[in-house]
């Protein structure tokens, strides 16, 4: 299994390689459409020029202590808001809607997102990273 790259240029290197990809990946496979409200007519549908919608990659279950875990979460907390390329590489098949047909896709990391599981051990119940692609 190779696992999702990141890196700070389109041609590499890899700045970070994810240990585990994620268990749950939602790359937005519907059709890009607006809808345009019309005066005395029925709604007008345009595909979009360029698909932005976010994509969420989560993580669920992992102990807050995992050493996996923590580098996940240190790596994806310091990029925050900046833009990255990512190889999809296992699950790319699964981006047939990403507006880029390179093998490093362009994206913006909009934000982490830890959900904490009650009781226990101190588990995170998802960890999400969401990302936007860029033109």
């Amino acid at each position: 299994m190779v696992t999702i790259q990141v890196s700070s240029s389109s041609g590499g290197p890899t700045n970070f390689n994810c240990a585990v990809n994620p268990h749950i990946y939602d790359p937005e496979d519907s059709t890009p459409v607006s809808e345009f409200s019309v005066l005395h007519g029925p709604s007008i549908w345009q595909k979009q020029a360029f698909d932005a919608r976010p994509r969420t990659l989560t993580w669920p279950g992992y102990l807050v202590t995992s050493s996996f875990v923590t580098g996940l979460a240190t790596y994806f907390r310091s990029i925050e808001g900046k833009i990255r390329y990512f190889n999809f590489n296992d699950i790319n098949n699964m981006n047939t809607r990403w507006p880029s047909s390179s093998t490093w896709k362009k994206a913006r990391i909009i934000k982490c997102e830890f959900k904490y599981k009650p009781g226990g051990l101190l588990t995170y119940e998802n960890f999400s990273v969401i990302i936007q692609p860029e033109q």
